[in-house]
């Protein structure tokens, strides 16, 4: 099929979102990917993230330094849901948990 041919890291993303919506797995890239993104948020030290496939749900439990949420934090938690999206299911809910707290989820916005 594409013997040869080099394949860039979005397109093999959206080849994994292929496989996950038909099959309901997920790849360690998706996987890696849904660690590092909350790390971008402010203050956010360790980030895990924990996939329900059969809800289509991805929740990201976070630490942070950071004393509490800033506006910033709620652009990026909009973007990671965004991104989220690409290379999961088109409708996945997210939720964001920082210490505890829930500062984002895609069902209240």
């Amino acid at each position: 099929m594409n013997e040869g041919k080099l394949v860039s890291a979005e397109e093999q993303l959206q080849l994994l979102k292929a496989m996950t919506v038909r099959t309901g797995s997920i790849h360690e890239a998706q996987a890696l990917q849904l660690r590092m993104w909350p790390r971008m948020i402010h203050g956010v030290t360790k980030a895990e993230a924990r996939v329900d496939t059969d809800k289509q749900q991805v929740t990201m439990i976070c630490e942070s330094t950071a004393l509490r949420p800033t506006k910033m934090t709620k652009k990026l938690c909009e973007e990671i849901c965004k991104w989220t999206r690409t290379i999961l299911w088109d409708k996945t809910k997210v939720v964001i948990k920082i210490n505890g707290k829930v500062v984002f989820d895609s069902d209240r916005t």
